[in-house]
């Protein structure tokens, strides 16, 4: 993933790619999906990639995402919590309901939460989303302010040849 997909902007109803883009785009809401953890890991902070505890790291491409919330004026939503949730790099969830047939990454935290600065910015430390039986490689996003209910979407790869499906 090259830094400009990594630099995500995420807005109670709007997205773009750079800081600089003039006008969001809206970013459709989705479902949480099947795999929304049933309870938060003890160890939810940004960084996905190392299980508080656990020596051993991640599997999978590190990732840095980061992005700034913004709303649909392109004004900056600060203190607003985003919750991320993805499969690890063997494709499985951290969640019961998850019956994959591969191990799961114990090193591999699958969600985490950032809280977003005055300028809207947050930041992720992740790692790449890969494809598993019947989905495109992505990530889940949802964002919690207090003035809206809680806005969940969904992030792709590019140009992904999974994505026509």
């Amino acid at each position: 993933m090259n830094r400009s997909r990594r630099n995500l902007l995420l807005a109670g109803l709007a997205v773009a790619a750079t800081p600089t883009f003039a006008a969001p785009l809206l970013t459709p809401r989705q479902s949480t999906g099947p795999f929304y953890p049933p309870e938060p890991p003890l160890d939810d902070d940004n960084d996905l990639t190392q299980v508080k505890g656990r020596t051993n790291p991640a599997q999978g491409e590190i990732a840095d995402l980061s992005g700034r919330l913004i709303d649909s004026h392109g004004h900056p939503i600060r203190d607003a919590r985003i919750e991320i949730w993805q499969c690890d790099a063997n494709g499985r969830y951290i969640h019961p309901g998850d019956a994959g047939g591969k191990p799961r990454d114990s090193g591999f935290q699958g969600f985490g939460t950032a809280t977003t600065d005055t300028d809207g910015r947050y930041r992720f430390r992740t790692i790449k989303p890969v494809p598993y039986p019947g989905r495109t490689p992505h990530i889940h996003f949802a964002v919690f302010t207090w003035a809206h209910e809680p806005f969940v979407t969904q992030m792709y790869i590019a140009g992904h040849p999974l994505n026509r499906k």
